[in-house]
C-alpha cells in the first residue's frame, strides 16, 4: 500500500569535480572524459520509457527478480518512467524494500549523470553590478559558439589568469545559463564563477574574496 513519500537515501548530490593541477593543464581531452554522458534532469525525464530504463541499466541498475517476476518489459519500464520523478532524489512512494532498493539506486546513478542544477537569477539576486569581485563587461568569450557539457569548461577556462584545482559545473534550464567554478580549496580568494548563455558568451564573472 502507499503510505506517503519515503526517503530512501540520506545521500546528498554530489558535484561534478574535474581534478586538475592548473588551468592551462584543463584540456578538451581532459573534460571530455570527465563530462561523457552527462545529462540534465530535463533530457532524462523527456526520454521514452524504454530508453530511460535501458539508460540506468547500462549504469548498473539492477532490477530485483521480485519485480522482474511481477512485471513485463513493458511494464517495468512504464513504472520506471512514472517513478522517475521522485526516484531520482532517493524517495519512493511505495514503503517495500524493493521500490526503495530501486530509489536508492537511481539516485545514485542520476547523481553520477546528470548535470547539477541551479538559479541564475538567485545568484543574480546576490551580486550587484559594481561590487568588488563582481565583473560584467571586459569578457574574452563575446562570439557566438555552440556550446555543450563536453565543452563549456573549456570556454569558461578563457576567462581564468591564476591556477585552479578544481571545477564543478551547473546549469540552469529555464535561463539556458551554464555556471562553471573553479576553485582553489585552502586558498583565500581561490575561486572564481564564470556564467555563460547558451551562445557560448560570458555574461558574468564572480571572484571569491
Amino acid at each position: 500500500c502507499v503510505l506517503g513519500l519515503v526517503g530512501c537515501s540520506q545521500q546528498g548530490q554530489q558535484d561534478i569535480i574535474t581534478p586538475t593541477q592548473n588551468n592551462e593543464e584543463i584540456s578538451q581531452t581532459d573534460i571530455q572524459s570527465e563530462a561523457e554522458q552527462k545529462y540534465t534532469y530535463e533530457e532524462l525525464s523527456e526520454m521514452p520509457a524504454e530508453e530511460l530504463l535501458d539508460l540506468f541499466i547500462q549504469h548498473g541498475l539492477v532490477i530485483n527478480d521480485d519485480l522482474k517476476a511481477s512485471f513485463t518489459d513493458e511494464e517495468l519500464q512504464a513504472l520506471f518512467k512514472e517513478n522517475f520523478h521522485l526516484w531520482h532524489t532517493g524517495v519512493s512512494a511505495r514503503s517495500h524494500t524493493m521500490y526503495c532498493d530501486l530509489a536508492e539506486q537511481t539516485k545514485a546513478i542520476f547523481d553520477k549523470i546528470a548535470i547539477p542544477n541551479f538559479s541564475y537569477a538567485e545568484d543574480m539576486a546576490i551580486y550587484v553590478e559594481g561590487e568588488p569581485g563582481v565583473k560584467t563587461s571586459g569578457f574574452v568569450n563575446t562570439t557566438e559558439t555552440e556550446i555543450t557539457f563536453e565543452n563549456v569548461a573549456e570556454c569558461a577556462k578563457n576567462e581564468c589568469t591564476v591556477e585552479y584545482d578544481r571545477i564543478t559545473t551547473y546549469f540552469d534550464t529555464d535561463e539556458c545559463v551554464w555556471k562553471v567554478h573553479f576553485g582553489t580549496d585552502g586558498m583565500v580568494g581561490g575561486d572564481q564563477s564564470v556564467y555563460l548563455d547558451c551562445d557560448g558568451k560570458t555574461v558574468l564573472i564572480v571572484y571569491g574574496e
